[in-house]
């Protein structure tokens, strides 16, 4: 059966100041999790809040949390990894939303490091100005598909809002949006968009109007 040992304040609130208030172990005594909490709410000022560990003693996951809201602020605030502690995920949270300004706020990772999966969000919404929130990507690294969103809705204003890709990098589908609702674009619009994207190699983005 596996121990839990855990720490409390006079008023019975999970509560420790000098280490993790709530130890728990794997049937064969190894450390299985470790939580910081004060005064009954989930808080770690200097380091995770939150590990996780496999029965080989290495971390499997890792979250940072401040008064229990998910909150980092010079990395990712939730990170789960492989027993060969390479990284799986990583998640930016500030004050409880999804939130990152230089990059992606989710990021998932195949098993050799590639990246897999990226995901844009600006406090709590699914949301890029300049270029794709949501991109997928083969294992070679070519991109799969990709997705424009303004406020956690597919919309793009001069293009297609998806677009899905073959592994040799070919466009095999394309699907327009707006305010996320699909629409049949004119064929002035996709030309429009074709003559630009050969012109300027790069496209307008989904902006919010």
């Amino acid at each position: 059966m596996n121990k839990t040992k855990k720490y409390y304040n006079d008023q019975h609130e999970l509560h420790r100041t000098d280490g993790p208030a709530v130890i728990m172990h794997h049937t064969d005594g190894s450390v299985l999790g470790e939580l910081y909490f004060i005064n009954g709410r989930m808080h770690r000022g200097d380091g995770p809040a939150e590990i996780y560990y496999y029965d080989n003693g290495a971390v499997k996951k890792e979250t940072y949390r401040i008064d229990s809201k998910f909150h980092r602020e010079d990395g990712p605030a939730i990170i789960e990894y492989n027993k060969d502690g390479s990284v799986i995920s990583e998640s930016y949270f500030l004050n409880d939303y999804w939130n990152r300004n230089d990059g992606p706020a989710f990021i998932k990772y195949y098993d050799d490091g590639t990246v897999n999966r990226e995901l844009y969000f600006v406090n709590g919404s699914c949301h890029r100005d300049s270029a794709p929130a949501e991109i997928n990507y083969y294992p070679d690294g070519s991109v799969e598909n990709e997705c424009y969103d303004v406020d956690d809705q597919l919309h793009r204003e001069n293009g297609p809002a998806v677009i899905e890709y073959s592994q040799a990098g070919e466009v095999t589908r394309e699907r327009w949006f707006k305010r996320g609702i699909e629409f049949i674009p004119s064929q002035e619009q996709v030309e429009a968009y074709r003559n630009k994207s050969k012109t300027a190699n790069t496209v307008d983005d989904g902006i919010r109007y």
